[in-house]
């Protein structure tokens, strides 16, 4: 029983320490380094406008600024959430025989129990394009873990995205941990948003 509660315990407290993976590819053909900027995106999608506001205040903190009547550029996005398979893990617990020394007698037990966890991947794909819808910079990130809501990890995804803009590179990774200071910073600006996973 004793080892039940220290493996819960542990669990919760690894639970707690998650860090968020990301692998990111950037390409650069000719990214607007100042300027104005508007969206396109559907009116209708809840969790893309919430991801327009993410990606906004990103913008406007590298010194970007929205004009939806004239912009200098665009913003195109898409999102997905796809199932990538289970976590397995064994937990085995055992026992020697029953009595204490010097009076062993009886066999021990063992016992195996199999968990698993679904894992899903989140991708996140974001296109700067000129007025003549020509691509100037496209970023892509991709993160997987047990949460399948992409809004919980939307800042990580947009940071990842956004951080090293405007080079290009490929399969980039970068860990976040709980309490990451530019990934923190944005979920302050968004204290409606429930940020745990359900």
């Amino acid at each position: 029983m004793n080892r039940f509660i220290f493996f819960l315990i542990l669990i919760l407290f690894l639970k707690n320490c998650t860090t968020i993976a990301t692998r990111t590819d950037t390409k650069n053909n000719q990214a607007p380094e100042k300027g104005s900027f508007a969206f396109q995106v559907d009116p209708n999608d809840i969790k893309a406008d919430f991801i327009s506001k993410v990606i906004r205040y990103r913008l406007q903190k590298m010194g970007f600024k929205e004009n939806t009547s004239s912009p200098d550029f665009y913003i195109s996005f898409r999102y997905s959430v796809k199932g990538a398979g289970e976590w397995k893990r064994v937990v085995t617990q055992t026992s020697g025989p029953y009595g204490g020394y010097p009076y062993y007698f009886g066999y021990g037990y063992s016992s195996a129990n199999v968990y698993s966890t679904e894992i899903y991947n989140k991708m996140f794909s974001v296109r700067f394009l000129d007025t003549k819808e020509n691509i100037l910079w496209h970023g892509e990130s991709n993160e997987e873990n047990s949460c399948s809501e992409i809004i919980v990890t939307v800042p990580e995804l947009i940071v990842s995205v956004l951080d090293q803009y405007p080079k290009s590179f490929l399969n980039r990774k970068r860990s976040f941990f709980r309490g990451d200071d530019e990934t923190s910073e944005i979920r302050k600006q968004f204290p409606e948003v429930d940020w745990t996973c359900n």
